[in-house]
């Protein structure tokens, strides 16, 4: 089966890093934000590196074009770089968020425009406030709620400097964009910070690193590493979290991918398991499911050239145990990897020659974002897994089975950056299902998936764009795939 392609969005005139679907006039309908930016490139914090941007003035790009659904463009906030095809930019999945104001009148847009924290009308882009802020390497923007206001947490996501650790610090703003607290030196601080209410006062609490946090920055929990490794902040971070009802009687808990290990944690701070895996970057939860196996959790594994991590004892000794086959030769690619609810390790999958237009490509994306989950997207009623960091995305079972296929459109002029394609799942007609964005930097296509089938209950309600990711698993414990040795 087929995904059927139902508009292509010319770009090429606002060429895009990122695309934020988002309903920014209050129409009811999702209008789409492109975003044109260098990312965490944009700082010489970077030189030296293997992404650096030097003192190339185009780490100052910066431009947001918003259109409706069939690509009409409604307004822009800044000039888009045309000069050239090629422009640095890596990891722009977060630099923008949409909230709304405290009057109900309408929607702002926060996001980070190089060393400045802008705030816009949502209708119009009209620039609303703005401040100056002390660097230029801030890439995460969170909105959250604290004692009635919208509050926002903008983070680093690059490398250290002065007394920074890596990816710190964590600066908290109130809804005037005055500074309410900077938090320099937040163990495992990395890629994926959340709001979430933990103890259902109202207030969000800030989920960073390894710990939580007040809407004020004082720190609530830190969780402890009952392994006594030194801790080193460029190794030791957290490049994606997720809440999800794994933990005790199915209480919600926080899934880790720790850059090194992956932990599951209730939220009060309570470590509940720990596991060496290699370099985990990437983690879904959802109910995914193969001929005979089952999982709850799905983790992209990377190992770049073999300089990140050596290979996880846990993937070596779990993978064996359940006679997953290990291929060491070819750890210096990726892996998705699938677990039971207590880490325990069902399935292991490799990259496949899903580079158009190549016969060696097959993986070498290193995106914010390198896994996507589509509920109800296999024929059995279960998740599927979206792969974008090997090639053009694809959507897997948990046997590596697709259960359909995104026909490659074969652009005219494909442009396409380190980050590989990037996408969005989101209800764009209101049928109830979810619709599939991918863009390189000149084009972006909608697909409508041809699972759930039209009429099929889902819970595609519920959907949320967070960090490049459609959805974010189900709060229904049911809902979650069970453990694989009770199947």
């Amino acid at each position: 089966m087929n995904a059927q392609l139902i508009t292509t969005i010319d770009t090429s005139a606002f060429p895009t890093s990122e695309a934020y679907p988002m309903d920014i006039n209050g129409d009811g309908q999702p209008e789409i934000l492109f975003v044109q930016s260098a990312g965490m490139l944009k700082s010489d914090v970077y030189g030296g590196s293997d992404r650096a941007a030097g003192a190339d003035p185009r780490r100052h790009i910066f431009c947001i074009t918003a259109v409706d659904s069939s690509g009409q463009v409604l307004w822009q906030y800044g000039t888009p770089y045309t000069a050239a095809e090629h422009w640095p930019g890596h990891v722009v999945d977060q630099v923008l968020c949409c909230m709304t104001r405290p009057d109900s009148a309408g929607v702002e847009i926060a996001a980070l425009q190089c060393n400045r924290l802008v705030v816009l009308d949502g209708a119009t882009g009209r620039l609303l406030r703005a401040v100056d802020l002390d660097a230029d390497n801030y890439g995460i923007i969170i909105p959250f709620q604290w004692q009635g206001e919208t509050r926002l947490l903008v983070k680093n996501a690059d490398r250290e400097r002065d007394d920074y650790w890596y990816a710190n610090p964590a600066c908290i703003f109130d809804s005037d964009l005055k500074l309410v607290a900077k938090l320099p030196q937040i163990v495992g601080s990395g890629h994926s910070p959340r709001a979430l209410d933990i103890d259902g006062d109202g207030n969000d609490e800030l989920l960073i690193g390894f710990g939580a946090y007040t809407g004020a920055g004082e720190r609530l929990w830190q969780l402890s590493d009952p392994t006594g490794k030194e801790y080193i902040p460029l190794l030791h971070h957290v490049d994606q979290l997720q809440i999800a009802p794994l933990g005790p009687d199915g209480a919600l808990a926080i899934i880790y991918a720790g850059s090194w290990d992956i932990k599951l944690a209730t939220l009060d701070g309570q470590l509940l398991w720990q596991y060496e895996l290699g370099h985990p970057q990437h983690v879904l939860v959802g109910d995914f499911r193969g001929a005979e196996k089952r999982a709850p959790l799905a983790f992209m594994n990377v190992q770049i050239n073999g300089f990140w991590h050596t290979i996880g004892e846990h993937l070596t000794e779990s993978g064996a145990r359940n006679g997953l086959e290990l291929r060491p030769d070819e750890w210096s690619g990726n892996a998705l990897i699938f677990a039971d609810r207590h880490g325990d390790l069902v399935q292991i999958l490799y990259p496949q020659n899903w580079w158009p237009g190549s016969d060696t490509r097959s993986s070498g994306a290193h995106s914010g974002e390198g896994l996507l989950i589509l509920p109800q997207g296999c024929p059995d009623g279960s998740d599927a897994v979206i792969i974008h960091d090997w090639g053009w995305p694809r959507a897997v079972n948990l046997d590596g089975d697709e259960p359909f296929r995104f026909p490659y459109p074969e652009p005219a002029n494909p442009s396409v950056n380190a980050d590989g394609y990037g996408m969005r799942l989101f209800d764009v007609d209101g049928d109830g299902r979810v619709e599939a964005l991918i863009h390189d930097r000149n084009t972006a296509w909608i697909f409508k998936p041809p699972l759930p089938a039209p009429g099929t209950a889902n819970t595609h309600a519920g959907l949320r764009s967070v960090t490049g990711q459609g959805w974010y698993a189900a709060t229904d414990p049911d809902s979650i795939g069970s453990d694989h040795e009770n199947d």
